[in-house]
């Protein structure tokens, strides 16, 4: 069966695009956490390298600022002008000293101090050190750096921080050669690292932390988690797998409750069409039973008079006997015909007994709150009855039946994609003079074409779809309002809703009413 076959195809992609879904998903989840570690390692990485800096920038300035004073003051004439003794007057010598002791100890880490036309060529400034040099002295906001390179195939993390300005008591040294201390001069030569200016940043202090260690164990970690999501998922894939061939690939029983509940569907809808039907039949019915009644009733009296006074020994008489049998007969039948369309008539409920004076506010009351909970549920209800109108002569139930039929039409005329607060329905009565009653129900819903405007009370007619409703409604209405005297009218422009306009004059006095003229008038509930 087609829904069946349609069942069958999921199955087919189903499962395995929901397996798919579950890869991608753990692969997702490994890479965002796998990057996640690699950030982390690189921070770690960072903060490393910044404390590392730190110490040598403290060692530094204890050099310079305190141990160098403090053996010249304790050497004193001892010390001649041209010595250099790198050991105790050179800070960077001690800071490298430090760091070679830290690396020997196993700590894997490389710190220089770089520069440009440095006087130890393993110090000398690579391409970007040497850019980051000079954006440092162009920028004096420029002070520190964080890079991740790759360097004789390894990852690493450089922290690069520039070095101070160079003040006048460093320029002995880096001034002219002639200036600088002999020694110094005979170790590094007289070419090197001079000509320096107050001022100058020329250098930057440099650590580089490696990363593949942290690397390879993110990577690790990742590869474990990696074949712990696959299980769980791969388990979790497998049980929906069973539960799938189950209940929707094996067994079909989602498919067989669609297509049982289908039919109940379309048996429903069915019924709905047939009890409409048989409603717009008593409507009828009645029509049709007057039109026949009055002339049949005529044809039979003067069938029966002819048959009386004509008859005679004559052939010719005979032959017009036969003819006057055969009309009688023919009356006869059509007598039959009125018993049928009135047995009709009842079957379908068609309103019997005669009108009296009816209360219009308790009916427009009870069609309210009959149909408010559906109104209310597409639309914002509005309802403007006042505590009296006239009485209005009617056959007990009908009107009830009326605003309830042009309520629940306007609830249908309702856009079903709007939202609420944008819908509208509204029942209004009025007292106007002479004319007695006029109640008036309208909408903000899809309106009424043009040319289906002549033809909304016509019996049968509609524009819904096949099984939404047979036309009966409005017709019914219309019925209902002419037998209670009155009129009911429509106006409408496409997309901006219609308004439907009862008008019923006021009840005559009790005397003048047939019937049950005179009996109370229904009481019910006020809106």
């Amino acid at each position: 069966m087609p829904e069946r076959q349609r069942m069958r195809r999921l199955g087919r992609w189903y499962l395995p695009v929901l397996g798919g879904v579950y890869a991608a998903a753990a692969l997702g989840v490994v890479a965002l956490v796998n990057a996640h570690d690699r950030a982390m390692a690189v921070r770690a990485a960072d903060e490393k390298a910044r404390l590392l800096l730190q110490r040598n920038e403290a060692a530094a300035r204890y050099v310079s600022d305190e141990l160098v004073p403090a053996v010249r003051r304790v050497a004193g004439d001892a010390i001649r002008p041209d010595t250099f003794d790198p050991v105790w007057m050179s800070s960077f010598y001690m800071v490298r000293r430090l760091d070679e002791y830290v690396v020997a100890g196993g700590e894997r880490y490389v710190s220089r101090k770089v520069a440009r036309g440095a006087r130890v060529p393993s110090n000398e400034a690579d391409p970007l050190e040497r850019a980051f040099l000079e954006e440092a002295a162009r920028d004096p906001s420029v002070t520190a750096r964080s890079v991740e390179r790759e360097i004789d195939g390894e990852p690493w993390l450089q922290v690069l921080v520039a070095g101070q300005a160079m003040d006048a008591s460093c320029l002995r040294c880096h001034d002219t050669p002639d200036g600088a201390p002999a020694a110094l001069v005979e170790r590094y030569g007289p070419e090197r690292s001079f000509g320096r200016r107050a001022g100058d940043v020329f250098h930057a202090r440099s650590v580089r932390m490696p990363l593949a260690d942290a690397y390879a164990a993110a990577n690790a970690f990742s590869l474990k988690l990696s074949a712990a999501l696959l299980g769980i998922l791969a388990a979790l894939f497998a049980a929906q797998w069973a539960v799938g061939r189950r209940f929707l690939l094996s067994r079909e029983h989602l498919a067989q409750a669609v297509e049982e509940r289908t039919r109940e569907l379309e048996v429903a809808q069915q019924r709905l069409a047939l009890a409409d039907r048989l409603a717009s039949i008593g409507t009828m019915a009645a029509g049709v039973a007057h039109e026949i009644n009055n002339p049949l009733s005529y044809v039979l009296a003067n069938v029966g008079y002819l048959a009386g006074e004509l008859a005679g020994p004559d052939p010719l008489d005979r032959q017009r006997d036969d003819l006057l049998r055969a009309a009688r007969d023919a009356g006869e039948g059509a007598a039959r015909v009125r018993g049928i369309v009135q047995g009709l008539r009842s079957f379908a409920r068609a309103p019997q007994g005669d009108q009296r004076p009816v209360d219009l506010v308790p009916e427009l009351g009870a069609a309210v709150a009959m149909c408010r909970h559906d109104v209310e549920l597409r639309a914002r209800f509005e309802t403007r009855i006042p505590s009296t109108l006239p009485l209005v002569a009617a056959r007990e139930h009908e009107l009830e039946q009326l605003f309830v039929n042009l309520l629940v039409n306007a609830v249908q005329a309702l856009p079903p994609d709007r939202a609420h607060a944008e819908n509208r329905v509204c029942i209004s009565a009025r007292a106007e003079g002479a004319a007695g009653v006029v109640v008036e129900v309208e909408d903000n819903g899809v309106g009424i074409a043009p040319e289906v405007l002549p033809r909304v009370f016509d019996p049968f007619f509609t524009t819904k779809p096949v099984g939404q409703g047979t036309g009966l409604g409005l017709s019914i209405c219309h019925g209902i309002a002419r037998r209670s005297g009155g009129t009911i009218e429509v106006e409408s422009t496409p997309g901006e809703g219609a308004r439907f306009r009862v008008v019923l004059p006021a009840a005559a006095a009790p005397e003048a009413l047939s019937g049950a003229a005179a009996a109370a008038p229904r009481t019910a509930a006020r809106p």
